[in-house]
């Protein structure tokens, strides 16, 4: 099947369900009469606004990621302009639209004609209570992987290609000469996976790269826990990346990606270090992390 119709026949779903939607939301309306209807909008959805705006009910809409979003991660679709279309319905019906990012709220702005006053932004965030990692957890870590007495450079979370695994085992590769001990610990599983095994193989680093593959949620704080320098390469231009706050939660020194949404959050040289998504520029501050205790 041709991409375009495949694409356009999961829409075409993605349609009906929202029109399945709006009839339950309106049976819901008339059961509790609530004075208010917030909701976490999605790609082609627009079921809570239209309700809200014939119920005369006040309406707010938390919106993550822009319609384009769709196109880049999966393809074009014949209904892309109907999706852009709802998008600015939803930010029109909206008294309130709840972004993640600067980034994102300064685009809906420009592209739909949105005042600036009508948004709030508020980044991701992690729970603090999820990340206490004991001692005796790090160190069973430590063991599996043998990371005694090396200093160990991580990442953790889905492994897709705009993450920039790629980028970090690059410049992992240029560094290792300076700091043979040094070890790269990728935490997750993912769609290039086996292409980034292969790669730690051609740039002959491979035993110095370890690949636990998918853990637990909640054993991520304990891997976490080992590293010494968090690394996130790659982010897109409106995401709030959550790996960053783990991250920061539990203490590791960071190197995140130099965007506008890490920007509201992370000021460069004091929260940690933004690089731009090139090896040469990772390898710079991880080497600039190594040197420092």
């Amino acid at each position: 099947v041709p991409s375009l119709l495949w694409e356009s026949a999961k829409d075409l779903q993605l349609l009906r369900r929202d029109t399945a939607l709006k009839r339950m939301l309106e049976q819901e309306v008339l059961r509790i009469k609530p004075d208010l209807i917030y909701e976490r909008t999605n790609y082609l959805q627009s079921s809570g606004a239209q309700v809200a705006r014939s119920a005369g009910i006040r309406y707010m809409a938390e919106v993550n990621a822009p319609a384009t979003e769709r196109k880049l991660l999966q393809g074009p679709s014949l209904f892309s302009g109907l999706a852009l279309s709802r998008e600015r319905y939803i930010m029109e019906s909206a008294e309130r639209v709840v972004v993640v990012s600067s980034a994102l709220r300064d685009h809906f702005a420009e592209r739909h004609g949105i005042r600036l006053e009508k948004f709030s932004t508020i980044p991701n965030a992690v729970d603090p209570e999820k990340f206490l990692v004991q001692a005796q957890d790090a160190e069973i870590i430590r063991k599996k992987y043998s990371l005694h007495g090396s200093p160990v450079i991580g990442f953790v979370g889905s492994i897709f290609p705009w993450h920039g695994v790629d980028i970090l085992i690059e410049a992992f590769s240029r560094i290792l000469s300076r700091h043979s001990g040094a070890k790269l610990l990728v935490v997750g599983d993912g769609e290039v996976l086996t292409a980034l095994k292969e790669l730690a193989v051609r740039l002959n680093v491979s035993g110095s790269v370890v690949f636990t593959g998918n853990v637990s949620p909640a054993e991520a704080p304990a891997h976490i826990g080992v590293m010494d320098i968090a690394v996130m390469a790659r982010s897109n231009w409106y995401g709030s990346p959550v790996k960053i706050f783990e991250y920061g939660v539990m203490g590791r020194a960071i190197i995140a990606p130099d965007v506008q949404p890490v920007r509201d959050v992370m000021e460069q040289g004091k929260h940690g270090i933004l690089v731009k998504p090139d090896p040469a520029d990772l390898a710079a501050a991880l080497l600039k992390l190594l040197a420092d205790d």
